[in-house]
This record gives C-alpha cells, structure tokens and sequence, in this order.
C-alpha cells in the first residue's frame, strides 16, 4: 500500500477506482506531485478557479516574468502551460487506459514549482468521472454513467474546453497568447497522456490510434496537431512526438544566439535537424534514455 496521501484525504476516496491510474501518472512524473484529496489551502495550493481571478492571475505572471524575463507572449505561453500539463496528462492517461473522463472543472488544486525545489504538484479533489455503462465501475460514487460509450470523446473535449476556456479567453484578450498556441498547448499534453498509457500497456501503435479516432471530425483552431515522428538510431525504432506548440523559449535572450535554440520536439525545428540531435544525445548519453521536460 502506498502512503495515503496528506490529512485531508477523507473516504470519499476509499477504494476509489481512479486511484490507480492517478498513482500510474504520478510514478511516470517524478518530476512533479500527482495525488488526490484536498490539500486544503496549505502552502502554495490553489484551485484552479483561482486563475479566473485577474489579481490572482496577474501575480503568477509576474513571478514568470521575473524568473524570466521574456516578452508577453512567452509569459502567457509559460502560465498556461504550467497550469495545464498535469491536468490534461492525467486526462489523457485516465481516456486512454480506462476510457474514463475525468471531470477537471472545480476538481482541480495546483502548486506550482519554485526555486527552493519545491515540485509541482496537483491533486484531482473528488473521485469524479464520467463512465461507458459496460464499465465494470460504472455506478461507484463519484463516476457518472454516460449514454453510450461513443459520446467518450465528446465528454473529454467539453470537459478540457470547459476547464481551460476562460483562462484562455483571459490570455488572448491581453495579447499574451494566440487560441492557436492555447490549443496547440491543450492538444499536446492530452496526446502526452495518451501516449504515457501507450508506454505502460496498451501500446504505442494503439495509442496513437486511440488519439487518431478521439479527435477524428474535430476541429480545433490549430495550424497543426501534435505528430509522431519514428526514426532510427543504432538499428532500433526511437520515436518522438512534435509538438503542435512551441513554448518560446528561443525568444528568451540567453537563446537568441543559441544554434539549437528549439526544443527538439518543436515544430520550428527541421526533421532533419531533429533527428540529428536526438541521434547525437542519445550517444552522448550512452544507454541512458534522456527526456527532456518543460
């Protein structure tokens, strides 16, 4: 049994099902904190509602700011994807690998990271989800039965749209993101999840073929979807997914100079180009599988 997580953590979370799932993205992302319970308003947590309030918003964009330095775009860029990746990761995980949604909107707290160490850190409030009604936990407190197992993508996109729209409308209406970046952001890391569920059983093809039909006959105000990119490095298969965003760092002065200024993952950068570097850090890393985050 793993430590239950923090005092607030009461029994509506007993045996819950989403538990485990939660505990996958949590050992995935050791980098950061995922649990469940209500932290409560403890050092640094927040719940995400926070963000619609402009006071709020405006005092983590100028610690970005600060820590930075950076146009506009790349501050707004920076918040949204701060408060988005784990999240939609878990969204994407939860979709994927037990075709649950999982309500975000007032189910979220964060915490951001800081520079004394502190890990990012989230926490999903309340066992709530929408079910298939063939789903062996259909009718557990918390998990919501839905017609029909077909209407699963719908649910997951009203529930990600519902969750980061205003936020999004906030940003744009100050010039600090585009709704193309908002959404490349949002599309990327719920493919993030996908793919995380891909490595840990169900399988990278399937995954990807998972993702294929959740967006099928959608559209979203993007110039492009996040893409998979296979390549070959010492006779072995390797693969990387380019981004449908880019995250700006190369507008960051210390950058600017910088030839690989681009994240490898970037759409900005050349397949070419791209492929070379991940060919080159794989063999500066020797065996060591290098992933390279926010």
């Amino acid at each position: 049994m793993q430590d239950e997580p923090g005092p607030a953590h009461c029994s509506i979370w007993t045996d819950s099902p989403l538990i485990p799932s939660i505990q996958q993205v949590a050992a995935l992302n050791k980098w950061a904190e995922v649990s469940w319970g209500d932290p409560g308003q403890s050092d640094g947590w927040y719940r995400y509602e926070a963000l619609d309030e402009p006071s709020f918003r405006d005092r983590l964009l100028e610690q970005i700011s600060g820590d930075f330095g950076g146009p506009p775009p790349f501050i707004g860029t920076r918040l949204f994807r701060i408060v988005h990746f784990l999240p939609l990761v878990l969204a994407g995980y939860i979709y994927a690998a037990d075709g649950r949604v999982v309500r975000l909107r007032g189910n979220i707290a964060l915490r951001n990271g800081d520079r004394t160490g502190r890990r990012p850190a989230m926490r999903l409030l309340e066992p709530r989800a929408l079910v298939a009604p063939e789903d062996p936990a259909a009718g557990t407190p918390g998990l919501e039965t839905i017609p029909a197992r077909s209407t699963l993508a719908d649910a997951l996109f009203a529930e990600v749209s519902g969750l980061a729209e205003p936020l999004m409308e906030a940003l744009v209406s100050r010039g600090l993101i585009t709704r193309a970046a908002g959404w490349g952001i949002l599309l990327d890391f719920l493919a993030t999840g996908f793919l995380a569920a891909g490595r840990t059983g169900l399988g990278l093809d399937a995954a990807w073929a998972l993702w294929a039909q959740a967006v099928e006959g959608r559209s979203f105000p993007v110039r492009r979807m996040p893409r998979r990119l296979q390549y070959t490095v010492d006779g072995k298969t390797e693969e990387i997914v380019v981004q449908a965003h880019c995250c700006l760092r190369y507008t960051l002065p210390r950058f600017q100079d910088q030839e690989d200024r681009y994240c490898t993952n970037c759409y900005l950068e050349s397949d070419e180009k791209r492929v070379a570097r991940l060919i080159q850090s794989r063999q500066n890393a020797g065996s060591h599988h290098h992933h390279h985050h926010h």
